[in-house]
């Protein structure tokens, strides 16, 4: 009965009721962006149900970019789980951000990530609203799917994410 009510209730979280639950490393909704970079959509209004947040992960191998970009309309925290990111922030130096650092990026500010490190590196990303899991959906394929014209899902998306120069 145990397992019968855990299915209905993960379930349910896939539907976007809010469900309580622990959501391991492995686990997640796996999308693969540009330069091999994997994000792992972890909590969102389709998984889990949530209504005020997004949370994921975002692999970043060595060598890897996030390239520069902002959110217009929401802030972002970058926890950064493994390894060491270089953290590029407004008009500022870039910044080396180690492995417990804490980044966080004021809606409007100009953000670009990079592992210069031999090592994988592992982001958890925060969004304080939902929106940006649909971009990320939309702008990062799936396994096995085909990547997709990006100029038409920025446009959808202008109010979430803004890329190229700041």
């Amino acid at each position: 009965m145990k397992t019968i009510v855990a299915l209905v209730a993960l379930g349910l979280g896939m539907h976007g009721i809010a469900v309580a639950q622990v959501v391991l490393q492995d686990e997640g909704e796996v999308r693969v962006a540009q330069g091999g970079r994997v994000v792992r959509l972890k909590v969102d209004p389709k998984s889990g149900g949530a209504t005020q947040f997004v949370v994921g992960t975002e692999l970043m191998p060595p060598g890897a970019v996030l390239p520069t970009h902002r959110h217009p309309n929401q802030e972002e925290v970058f926890l950064i789980h493994r390894g060491t990111l270089t953290v590029k922030l407004g008009s500022s130096a870039p910044k080396e951000a180690p492995a417990g650092a804490v980044v966080f990026v004021p809606k409007g500010t100009c953000v670009g990530l990079e592992n210069k490190g031999a090592d994988d590196a592992i982001a958890v990303l925060i969004f304080p609203q939902p929106g940006m899991e649909d971009f990320i959906r939309r702008a990062m394929p799936a396994s096995g799917e085909q990547p997709r014209e990006l100029a038409p899902i920025l446009n959808d998306h202008q109010h979430n994410i803004a890329l190229g120069p700041c």
